[in-house]
């Protein structure tokens, strides 16, 4: 899981794996690259074998939603259904 993105950081501890969003300056707003590491993130932990993922961000706040300043032409991203939609089928220990 321990791999390298551009806007979050994952380690794993044992069979735990942390993913922290990292746009502190931001305070880690999501856009479209997060969105793209993020999934991959937790893609890598489906394929290592992570029995458990903590979800967590850099700074002082977890996560300002989205990033209402996007680049040129940047818009409405489909992928973001898609990676809430990953979380909701999850079971509980």
């Amino acid at each position: 899981m321990d791999m390298d993105y551009s806007t979050v950081r994952t380690e794993r501890v044992g069979d735990v794996g942390v993913i922290t969003l990292n746009r502190p300056e931001k305070m880690n707003a999501i856009n479209r690259a997060l969105i793209a590491d993020l999934d991959a993130a937790i893609h890598a932990s489906e394929e290592d074998g992570t029995r458990a993922l903590i979800l967590t961000g850099a700074g002082r706040g977890f996560c300002a939603g989205a990033d209402l300043t996007p680049k040129p032409g940047e818009g409405h991203t489909p992928g973001n259904e898609t990676l809430l939609k990953k979380g909701m089928p999850l079971g509980y220990p």
